[in-house]
């Protein structure tokens, strides 16, 4: 919990030295031990608590754990305990860059630093987003700031009833669907939503990128409407770091932007609209570079230091990498089954 909200150092250093020591141990082992739909859910937290640990010598003391239980793994044979500790002793010695690991090599799966545009775009070239906003006050002022942004910016934009399609004018063909924060005491927003739902299913329109933007008790309703074609995933409330598995299992192939504190509308805006003028111009995401910009843009607003980018959600990192070693392993057993079918027919 304390490293979902960035304060797992804090929480470590008031206590003493032994038992924060075994603390941490008892949180890294026996990850192979749930089961069940949420199997997983140890050992993304630890994961993903890893990149929160400032001590060098509470880091080491995890890594050398990892490897232990990796030890054991391999002397018992087991083989769930050893890929949950091969991908966790790949996912921390990746954050020290002089071992040089690129996560996408190592672990077999699709680009964590950076998202290619060809993978946003639809048949016809097209990028669909989806915004959701809700009906508070925060919610409507959101939704006017961002519609005051992209139309300063260029942006053409239209509107109905229950929502505002917002499209680029030049670059990059990129369509913004976005519901309007109505009355959400009349659960107007809910239906709001609901109209752009079923507009896009309609009109088979399926969006790769999808910006939340209210605040953490919306989130599990974003969530639900989550579509498994969404690539990029910003998760604009405070404390939205801890959802990472929810938003997973909805849209396994989603890089995410989360928030271990403060979500803030116009740090939100700013990330949206550094996005979005990427995109326009044809280029791929390059997350590390753009976290860059955004850190010396927003240096001044101490509460962006809380936003993780997608390469830092190890939690997410290892949720693809597990589910990927398990469809390969999985591909294996089939075609194991399929030779042996094809002798017994031969012989």
């Amino acid at each position: 919990m304390a490293a979902n909200y960035n304060t797992l150092d804090d929480f470590l250093g008031r206590m003493a030295p032994e038992s924060a020591q075994q603390l941490m141990l008892a949180f890294v082992r026996n990850l192979d031990k749930g089961v069940g739909k949420d199997s997983l859910e140890d050992a993304v937290d630890v994961a993903g608590s890893y990149a929160s640990i400032d001590d060098p010598k509470m880091s080491k003391l995890v890594v050398h754990e990892v490897q232990n239980q990796l030890q054991q793994a391999k002397t018992v044979g087991n083989s769930k305990k050893f890929n949950i500790y091969e991908i966790l002793k790949t996912l921390f010695l990746s954050m020290d860059p002089k071992n040089k690991i690129d996560l996408s090599t190592s672990l077999g799966i699709g680009p964590v630093y950076f998202m290619p545009i060809k993978d946003l775009e639809d048949t016809s070239g097209r990028i669909i987003i989806q915004q959701f906003t809700y009906g508070d006050a925060d919610g409507n002022a959101n939704y006017r700031n961002f519609m005051s942004a992209v139309n300063r910016a260029g942006w053409k934009s239209t509107s109905n009833k229950y929502w505002s399609t917002v499209s680029s004018t030049s670059g990059t063909p990129i369509t913004i669907y976005t519901n309007k924060p109505l009355d959400e005491l009349q659960a107007l927003d809910d239906k709001a939503q609901q109209a752009l739902d079923d507009y896009l299913i309609e009109k088979d329109l399926h969006p790769t990128m999808v910006l939340h933007r209210g605040h953490s008790y919306y989130l599990p309703t974003t969530i639900k409407q989550l579509v498994p074609s969404a690539r990029v995933v910003l998760l604009g409330s405070c404390g939205s770091f801890q959802s990472l598995s929810d938003v997973l299992n909805k849209a396994p192939e989603a890089q995410i932007i989360s928030s271990k504190q403060t979500g803030v509308g116009n740090l939100n805006l700013t990330l949206i609209m550094g996005i979005l003028n990427t995109l326009k111009k044809g280029q791929d995401l390059n997350w590390v570079k753009m976290w860059s910009g955004f850190e010396k843009k927003l240096s001044s607003d101490n509460r962006f230091v809380d936003y993780v980018p997608p390469y830092e959600n190890l939690g997410a990192v290892f949720y693809m990498a597990y589910r990927k070693l398990q469809e390969s392993e999985q591909e294996k057993e089939d075609s194991m089954e399929a030779d042996k079918a094809d002798i017994s027919i031969n012989n």
